[in-house]
């Protein structure tokens, strides 16, 4: 389950994302949202099968764990198992694309805003800090998989593109 914070956020860093595709207009453009849509491609999966392994539970549903309830309704309390955090790693993947493609500032910004959202969810009890340092782990390498994938899969779509005639593009 996806909150409706978690919606924001990742529609607002594919806002980003698009918005600098859009000021390129070039090719090598493409390699940020490539490198996102393959890295969240990866990461999505090994999470899910992750969390089935370790099936940890989450504090709040450990009973002796009290969040900050005054910022609980924030959050939604999802019955999910809770290590790796989802949202440490999909935005882990995010930072290390971002910086990995030389956008060094605006993955700084995300570094930090993961951060605080991380500490956030520890904080309110939906998360140990364990959860989402694993999921920072797991986002890095998938991350990481996402932009060493990315050249050889965006040239076998324009190969293939080029190829039944859809498009005519050059790399």
């Amino acid at each position: 389950m996806i909150s409706a914070w978690s919606r924001t956020f990742f529609i607002g860093l594919a806002l980003i994302t698009g918005l600098i595709w859009l000021i390129k207009r070039e090719i090598t453009s493409w390699r940020l949202p490539a490198s996102l849509g393959l890295g969240l491609t990866v990461v999505i999966p090994i999470n899910y099968l992750l969390r089935r392994i370790f099936a940890s539970p989450r504090p709040f549903e450990i009973g002796d764990f009290t969040p900050l309830e005054e910022f609980a309704p924030l959050f939604e309390r999802d019955a999910a198992y809770g290590f790796p955090s989802n949202h440490a790693a999909a935005t882990a993947v995010f930072v290390i694309c971002f910086l990995l493609l030389g956008f060094k500032k605006t993955g700084i910004l995300i570094a930090l805003v993961t951060f605080l959202v991380g500490a956030a969810r520890v904080i309110v009890g939906l998360h140990f800090i364990g959860d989402i340092l694993g999921g920072w782990a797991v986002g890095i390498i998938c991350g990481y998989i996402g932009y060493r994938l990315e050249k050889p899969v965006t040239s076998l779509l324009v190969r293939t593109a080029n190829k039944t005639r859809l498009i005519d593009i050059e790399l």
